[in-house]
């Protein structure tokens, strides 16, 4: 048993081996590979290096070979040009072709041109000065000295040799007071017909033949040194310090006479730090593909993890969508229909894959608003569309037609382009019932508010009646007593008949303006002309007023706009804001108690009514609710006045407001007028 057992478990191994084989070499190729990766990189790393300091070295010293010799070939150039036209100048001389005068301009022209000379001298032959031109930083001077000792005997061996080569010569560079300095001395040849022919020597300093001939660019670069084949510095030009003597090079500068020795030592160094960079870049590569790994691996739980919360988020918004009770609808950019909640479905009672997909016109589109659809479609492709709500009709399946609000938002994609367009469809119809069950409440208390004001003149209206009624009986008995005696003339009593008719229609004046204005009627919008309907108006306003004592006084312009509106509800206003205005007054003195009614123009076509009153005005705790339903400064009063007559001037366009003076107050109403000038009177 126990073999078999054994050989069993052998069996067992040997039938995983391969997958643990398998399973360890690509364990181990995980990790091997990078291994790999990383000494191959290393490798070619460092082979990089040691190509890149090499051809560094090798560039930067061909370039300084280069730079070198071309900085001798132009200090060559420049010396070989000045000693010509030193040479021809000398022939001049020697051959009396030129004056002194001319002669000191040719020298000084020299001087001048010639920025690495310092002086030219013209000897005679005893090696005495005849002319002297020298240079005093950026003058010029013929007060020269006389050459010392050293420089004249060197003078004299370059002038023989001149003289027996017949060419300029150059001397040995020598150092004086104004530092180290090369002569060029140029002897007239032998057989001219003067006497004891001269000679010309101009002296440049090795300094200047150094700052003038030396390109900035180079000497930024380059310590440049001038010396004789004794190796003496004569001339020096280091603009950026001493040279490292890494890439050096010299030449030897071969002039007629002695010889010079040109150096350029660079001032850079070796290119160390390619080293150091590429070791740096070597880390910064291992660090980074580490750091990659990491993100890699980072990146990967971050997605699944993203794919799982957008899972989530998607479940999320589908129950949100199909939990709420507003329709929504989504289109793209041709508006075809992407997207419909539950709700939306339920309100047009269409399924979801009736609608999705398609495009307009749409089945739950009424046909007598298709124009309205079409245009809002064209809108909408336009980008025109805001976040107003657009407010249209609706069909369901049955025929049915409802009122909805569309409010319209444009959907975007992650990187904020523009794919369509968001709708919430919100079905007004139980908002329309409300704003209709309102507007009749409104009108049942505008009724209302008229039988008050009216059973509140219902006293003062007996008073007015009484006087015509009293009037007519006194003119009918008279006129019966004058036929009864017969003694009266018939003209006589046709007069007093006529009075009597008078007030018979004064009195139906009266009953019918009030008529008029408690009888209940649809509103109805006219062309009023509000001079007109002030003086309907006013018998019953000075009705109110007689009883308290107060004078009623108007003012109307001449060019009034007329306005549309309900001549009634307009009425009603008027009454509501005298009668407040007089109630304001009961107290006040006899000469207050004025009421001021007057019309006039605002501009732009708005007419304006100002009720003013000189009464105990507004306290100043009451400003803000003074238009609010149910608050009143009266003990008897509803509180409904001021709030009705702002309901029915802001139907109508208008503005109503109060302002306060230092007695009484003025409430104003304006009015938009008719665009038609026909229309003022």
């Amino acid at each position: 048993m126990d073999e078999s057992g054994i050989g069993n478990g052998a069996d067992g191994r040997g039938l995983r081996g391969p997958g643990r084989l398998s399973e360890r070499l690509s364990g181990r190729l995980r990790w091997w590979l990078p291994a790999l990766i990383f000494v191959l990189l290393l490798a070619a790393a460092l082979s990089l290096l040691s190509l890149s300091t090499t051809h560094e070295s090798s560039q930067a010293q061909e370039q300084l070979i280069t730079d070198t010799l071309w900085v001798k070939q132009t200090i060559q150039f420049q010396l070989d040009r000045s000693a010509e036209t030193l040479q021809v100048l000398a022939h001049d001389i020697e051959s009396r072709s030129l004056d002194a005068a001319a002669v000191r301009g040719r020298l000084e022209w020299f001087v001048r041109n010639t920025k690495e000379a310092v002086r030219v001298v013209y000897l005679d032959s005893a090696h005495v000065p005849i002319l002297s031109i020298g240079r005093e930083g950026n003058e010029l001077s013929t007060a020269m000295p006389r050459p010392s000792a050293a420089e004249l005997d060197t003078m004299v061996v370059a002038i023989d040799q001149a003289r027996g080569r017949g060419k300029p010569i150059y001397g040995s560079p020598y150092v004086s007071d104004a530092g180290a300095m090369l002569a060029v001395h140029i002897a007239t040849p032998a057989g001219q017909k003067a006497a004891a022919p001269g000679s010309v020597i101009c002296v440049y300093a090795m300094s200047r033949i150094l700052d003038e001939n030396v390109p900035w660019w180079f000497a930024q670069d380059h310590e440049i040194v001038l010396s004789d084949l004794e190796e003496k510095v004569r001339g020096v030009r280091a603009v950026s310090g001493p040279g490292r003597g890494v890439y050096t090079h010299q030449t030897v500068l071969e002039l007629d006479g002695t010889s010079l020795v040109l150096k350029s030592n660079s001032i850079r160094g070796a290119p160390s730090w390619i080293l150091g960079a590429l070791r740096g870049g070597i880390a910064v590569l291992t660090a980074m593909l580490l750091l990659s790994l990491f993100a890699l691996w980072r990146d990967v739980k971050r997605r699944v993890h993203a794919e799982d919360m957008l899972r989530e988020e998607a479940a999320f918004r589908k129950a949100m969508g199909d939990s709420v009770v507003t329709g929504l609808r989504a289109r793209d950019m041709t508006g075809r229909v992407t997207y419909v909640n539950p709700a939306f479905c339920k309100m047009v009672d269409y399924a979801a894959d009736e609608l999705v997909g398609k495009l307009p016109p749409m089945a739950y589109w009424a046909p007598e608003y298709a124009h309205e659809y079409e245009e809002r479609m064209a809108q909408i492709r336009a980008g025109n569309v805001t976040a107003t709500a657009f407010e249209t009709v609706f069909q369901r399946r049955s025929g049915q037609r409802f009122p909805v609000m569309i409010y319209d938002a444009p959907l975007l994609d992650s990187q904020g382009g523009q794919t369509g367009w968001m709708s919430s469809i919100v079905d007004v119809s139980e908002q329309k019932q409300a704003e209709e069950h309102m507007r009749m409440q409104q009108e049942r208390l505008q009724d209302i508010t008229r039988l008050t004001t009216m059973g509140e003149i219902a006293s003062s209206l007996a008073h007015e009646l009484n006087q015509p009624l009293a009037a007519i009986t006194s003119y009918l008995t008279g006129s019966v007593n004058m036929l009864r005696n017969g003694a009266a003339p018939l003209a006589e009593i046709e007069r007093t008949l006529e009075k009597a008719n008078q007030q018979a229609n004064r009195a139906g004046q009266v009953i019918r303006r009030v008529h008029d204005y408690v009888r209940k009627q649809e509103p109805q919008r006219v062309a009023v002309a509000m001079r007109e309907l002030l003086q309907d108006c006013l018998p019953l306003i000075e009705l109110q007023a007689r009883n308290t004592g107060v004078r009623v006084t108007t003012a109307s312009a001449d060019d009034l706009p007329t306005v549309m509106a309900d001549p009634v509800l307009l009425q009603q206003v008027l009454l509501n804001l005298t009668r407040n205005g007089i109630e304001a007054m009961a107290e006040a003195d006899r000469e207050h108690k004025r009421l001021e009614i007057s019309l006039r123009n605002e501009g732009a076509d708005m007419l304006r009514i100002d009720v003013r009153d000189y009464g105990t005005g507004v306290l100043a705790e009451a400003h803000e609710k003074l238009f609010s339903p149910f608050f009143t400064t009266k003990t008897e009063g509803m509180g409904m006045g001021l709030s009705i007559c702002r309901s029915i001037v802001e139907v109508h366009g208008g503005r109503l407001w109060f302002e306060s003076f230092a007695r009484g107050t003025a409430f104003c109403v304006s009015l938009p007028g008719c665009s038609n000038d026909t229309h003022r009177r």
